[in-house]
Order: structure tokens, then sequence, then C-alpha cells
């Protein structure tokens, strides 16, 4: 098998990149068009329309961050914080 030449490792990677992006830039649409639909259909009662029903589910109960991190900082203890990964982000290069 053939090594992969500089140029042509470069070029898959261009490849990779662009298609990244653009599928980036897809998904935020349609995150932006699901937002809209979600609105909308909150306002629905619930009840069976068609073949869909419309019915709540059941609330979750989360821990509220800047409530736990005023509570620490009220009794004087340390907020335990972590490093999370850095994003990946592509953006085209300029002309």
């Amino acid at each position: 098998m053939a090594r992969e030449t500089k140029a042509a490792r470069d070029r898959r990677y261009a490849d990779l990149l662009a298609d990244y992006r653009n599928r980036s830039d897809d998904l935020n649409k349609l995150m932006a068009i699901v937002k809209g639909l979600k609105a909308q259909v909150e306002d629905i009662p619930p009840g069976t329309y068609g073949d869909w029903i419309r019915a709540e589910g059941r609330p979750r109960v989360i821990t509220d961050p800047d409530a736990l991190r005023a509570l620490l900082e009220k009794h004087g203890l340390e907020v335990p914080t972590k490093t999370t990964k850095a994003p990946v982000v592509v953006t085209p290069k300029p002309r």
C-alpha cells in the first residue's frame, strides 16, 4: 500500500473540515427550526390530534449550580471546578 503524500493528507483534512463545518451549520439551522416548533407545540393543550398524542412528561429535578455555588461560598468552602476539553472551531481561511 502506498504512503499518503503530504498534499493528499492536507486535501483530505481540508475536505473533512469543510464537511464538518457544513454539517454543523445545517445542524444549527435545524436546531433553530426545532426551537420555534417546540414553542408552538407547548401552546397546544394535551390530547389526541389525528395520529399524534400531545401529553405532559414528568419535570426533572436538577441541581441549581448558582445556588450551590452561593451555598458553598457562604460556608467558606472552595467551589470544585474542572477544565473541559476545548471546543473545535472550524472557520474558512480569509482570502
